[in-house]
């Protein structure tokens, strides 16, 4: 079945479910029923927004299940989408559920580099090629000895490499796996995933992270230098120390290319001369509103840029965003 998730989601987003759920919809229903059927349809449009920001026409649902199985966790809301399409019954193909769905290859370590203490960059050569637009991700794969274990990791290189930027965190198994991998070590990898991309823009742009945020504008920089990217990029990067700043070396390249400033922001160093304080000290101070702004990090600080921009007066519809957890 193809639909128009252009339609879908305008009748998703202004709430018309009698559109969409027509004599089949009791409103009788239990307000708990009620409000699955509402957490269904937010979760539902969700999905949707992100299949119509990427695909942006009609699409067949059988040709991007793989990319709605792992774009939340359905273990928390199977059983809301289950609701769902018991509802729409034949105006919605029935999905199944599940990991096994997705394709995964195989990827060779080739390198490792350490950028600071505690963060890595991991250079892998797939088994086949993977083709991708910068500022995607792909999930990496790994058994624990309980369970099979997943994680996403943005690519922090241009199309035709794969390199993920790695923090060690203590516990973290995964991380830790990535942290210890050596050279001719195997994983296993899944993807790529996620519409955090390169639009067509022509005007200013501003590329904001903290810690590893920086991995997918490590991809989208290379591409724009290659490109001949002509306006000013801004890149504002947090961290606590000046050790802890990432791909220091690489932004004095890309600044001899084309007109790319950076300004990292350290919270914890007394004695450092640049910025101090968090990048939303900084934001304003450097950036006027006439340009699209790229964020990532962790969801607090995305979160909290974001509500500041728009504060500021900042387009909304310029503001794209990527959440690490």
């Amino acid at each position: 079945m193809v639909v128009n998730l252009g339609y879908f989601l305008y009748a998703l987003r202004y709430d018309k479910l009698a559109t969409l759920l027509g004599s089949d919809y009791d409103d009788s229903a239990s307000e708990n029923d009620a409000d699955y059927g509402r957490r269904a349809f937010h979760c539902l449009s969700r999905v949707l927004y992100l299949i119509h920001a990427a695909f942006g026409r009609e699409y067949d649902y059988r040709l991007v299940i793989s990319h709605l199985v792992d774009v939340f966790d359905f273990r928390r809301t199977t059983l809301h989408i289950m609701l769902l399409c018991n509802i729409l019954k034949d105006n919605i193909l029935i999905v199944v559920f599940g990991s096994f769905l997705m394709k995964t290859i195989k990827a060779v370590v080739t390198g490792v580099r350490e950028n600071t203490p505690t963060v890595k960059t991991i250079t892998l050569k797939p088994s086949e090629p993977v083709i991708f637009k910068p500022g995607q991700w792909i999930y990496v794969f790994a058994d624990n000895g309980r369970e099979r274990v997943k994680r996403a990791y943005s690519i922090a290189a241009p199309p035709g490499e794969i390199k993920l930027c790695v923090k060690r965190v203590e516990g973290g198994f995964m991380s830790n796996l990535l942290c210890n991998a050596k050279k001719n070590d195997t994983l296993e990898i899944a993807g790529p995933f996620g519409a955090f991309t390169l639009g067509n823009v022509q005007s200013d742009m501003a590329f904001v992270a903290t810690g590893t945020g920086i991995a997918p504008f490590m991809s989208m920089l290379p591409t724009l230098a290659k490109n001949d990217y002509k306006c000013k990029v801004t890149v504002i990067f947090g961290a606590r120390t000046k050790d802890e700043i990432l791909y220091e070396d690489e932004m004095k390249e890309f600044s001899k290319r084309m007109n790319v400033e950076f300004v990292p922001v350290l919270s914890r160093e007394p004695a450092w001369n640049g910025e101090k304080g968090h990048v939303q000290d900084v934001i304003i101070k450097k950036l006027n509103t006439d340009c699209d702004i790229y964020v990532c990090g962790l969801m607090q600080m995305v979160t909290d840029v974001r509500k500041l921009l728009e504060e500021k007066g900042f387009d909304r519809k310029r503001i794209h965003f990527e959440n690490y957890i």
